[in-house]
């Protein structure tokens, strides 16, 4: 019966190891997506590196490109310079450690009526 339970209680740490190892794998994984290896494969293939991440999109959340040029593109994914440019200076600040409900207050007071939907 102690063999058993010697047997059975062997397994536990084995299985918690595994799991953890697995976590971890795929924790280093979600990591990555972010890391300069992603960031090198993004210019690669073409993407926008101004694109701001799921996480900081709240900051331009609803704003058009304040662009003359393309008054109803939506700044999140406008491929003008200005937009590019906003956007650049979105993930600058962000970078720095600025909040981006202060980033987005100081786009609207910066920018106004430009950036909101269904201006002339």
């Amino acid at each position: 019966m102690n063999a058993e339970r010697s047997a059975v209680a062997g397994v536990n740490p084995t299985l918690i190891l595994v799991l953890c190892l697995l976590l971890g794998g795929f924790a280093g994984f979600l990591v990555g997506q972010g890391g300069p290896i992603a960031s090198s494969v993004a210019v690669q293939t073409g993407t926008d590196p101004t694109l701001l991440t799921a996480l900081d999109e709240y900051i331009i959340a609803g704003f058009r490109c304040p662009s003359a040029a393309c008054p109803q593109c939506e700044l999140r994914n406008c491929e003008c310079a200005e937009s590019q440019g906003i956007r650049e200076r979105v993930k600058q600040e962000l970078a720095q450690g600025k909040d981006g409900t202060v980033i987005r207050q100081e786009l609207m007071a910066q920018y106004g009526a430009q950036l909101q939907p269904g201006r002339n």
